[in-house]
């Protein structure tokens, strides 16, 4: 069940010498030999990553220079190769998250404290969108224990997902509840929703119904949820919206 669910880090230990064991010997083999597949591919993604970033901060640096000395159609042009040479810097970025994920530093931290700074850091988004942002999370004594620079990272790609799922306005509501030791955060949006065959792949690395992007961004999101202890579900119907809710150990 776990491999089924993309999960290769449980040895298969079968201890029998009849048809049942052979099965558990050589899905283990498997099992390794999927992770040395995924390992090198995380290496070599780190390499090319790398490789691709050095010249890409060049880049836009001298077309940041040229766009001062020029003006009208010119300067739009110049001014669209800056724009997207931040898009591509923004999917190698996700290309080394993803490589080579470092270990979360894990403290108490507090859950509006994180949400307040995304807030403030989308707002422009939201109000271009005319996206309305509605947060139940108004009291400093809920915290979390887990690492704020990822979780923080975990919050901004999911309400950027849902800004961008609503073309023509709408609504993000974000609703918190607490069961046993875990604080759960739901992000609900009523945008364009995900239809039940992409709902199934929308956490795995570069599956993408988007034009531009890597398809990194919400298998990023799940990984750091888990690596600090946490776990990820998704619910959508299309027209009607998307939900993620979120379990987060409680500090």
């Amino acid at each position: 069940e776990e491999i089924s669910k993309g999960n290769f880090n449980n040895e298969i230990n079968i201890k029998s010498n009849d048809e049942l064991g052979y099965l558990g010997y050589s899905m283990d083999n498997m099992r390794k030999a999927i992770i040395q597949r995924d390992n090198r591919l995380k290496m070599m993604l780190a390499g090319i990553a790398h490789e691709i970033r050095n010249p890409l901060g060049g880049i836009e640096i001298f077309a940041g220079l040229l766009s001062e000395d020029l003006q009208g159609t010119s300067k739009e042009y110049v001014d669209k190769i800056i724009k997207e040479v931040r898009n591509l810097n923004d999917i190698v970025t996700q290309f080394l998250e993803y490589a080579k994920p470092t270990e979360p530093i894990k403290e108490n931290v507090e859950l509006l404290s994180i949400i307040d700074e995304i807030c403030f850091i989308l707002a422009p988004e939201l109000q271009k969108r005319n996206v309305k942002f509605i947060s139940d999370i108004t009291d400093g004594n809920i915290k979390v224990f887990v690492d704020p620079k990822q979780i923080k990272s975990v919050f901004m790609n999911i309400i950027k997902n849902s800004i961008q799922a609503m073309s023509d306005g709408g609504e993000i509501k974000l609703k918190s509840d607490k069961t046993d030791n875990l604080i759960v955060i739901t992000v609900s949006d009523n945008g364009l929703g995900i239809s039940p065959e992409n709902l199934e792949k929308i956490f795995d690395p570069f599956f993408t119904t988007k034009e531009k992007g890597a398809g990194l961004g919400l298998a990023i999101v799940k990984k750091l949820i888990e690596d600090n202890n946490g776990k990820i579900e998704v619910q959508s119907k299309i027209g009607e919206g998307t939900t993620f809710t979120i379990y987060l150990p409680e500090a």
